[in-house]
Formats: C-alpha cells, sequence, structure tokens
C-alpha cells in the first residue's frame, strides 16, 4: 500500500511540477512584448507580369525600404531605400506608410 501510495505522490508531484513550468513559459510578459509579433509583409504592388514592389524592414538602418522583387527567381534590388529617406536634422529616416507606383513601373 505504501508503494501505491509513494507512486501516487510522485506523479503528482511531477505533473504539478510540469504545469508550473509549461505555464513559465508562457505569460503576460512573453505575450505583450512583441516576441510573438507577426512579420510584416506589404503591401505588395505588382510592376509588371513578372515583378512585384514591397515594403521590407532594414532593421540596421530602423526604417522601411521599398523592394523590386523578381517573382520567378526571389531576387530583389532596392527602388527605395532607406538613405533615400534621410532628412537633414532627423535621426532615424522617413517612414514609408504607403506607397503608389508611376505607370511605368517603378522606373524613374
Amino acid at each position: 500500500m505504501r508503494v501505491v501510495v509513494r507512486a501516487v505522490f510522485l506523479l503528482l508531484a511531477a505533473s504539478a511540477v510540469a504545469q508550473q513550468s509549461a505555464a513559465a513559459l508562457l505569460d503576460a510578459r512573453r505575450i505583450t512584448s512583441g516576441e510573438f509579433a507577426t512579420q510584416r509583409f506589404g503591401p505588395v504592388r505588382w510592376i509588371d507580369g513578372s515583378h512585384f514592389a514591397t515594403l521590407e524592414a532594414n532593421p540596421q538602418r530602423k526604417a522601411l525600404e521599398l523592394l523590386r522583387y523578381d517573382a520567378a527567381s526571389g531576387k530583389s534590388d532596392g527602388l527605395i531605400g532607406a538613405h533615400s529617406l534621410r532628412v537633414s536634422g532627423r535621426e532615424l529616416p522617413l517612414q514609408i506608410e504607403d506607397y503608389f507606383l508611376s505607370p511605368k513601373g517603378g522606373e524613374y
């Protein structure tokens, strides 16, 4: 009987420890920290039948940049980089909120 009581006690103790560990993994601080934030993508605008433009974060420059992608290869090149958004007297570049392409399809 003692063996059964000890076994039940150990199982209950192990279960309680496992529940505490699981609860410690996810709490309000972690939920609101931004750790689970989604990655930004877009808005996407098609330039022509094989290229599109989108905004992407440049963490080093703390800004969004407008990039052009080749849909088939996935290769990108910059249309408007963070360096183009610098304004004298401001520490950070201007932030792009939205954009529209000219009828020339992203050419300037």
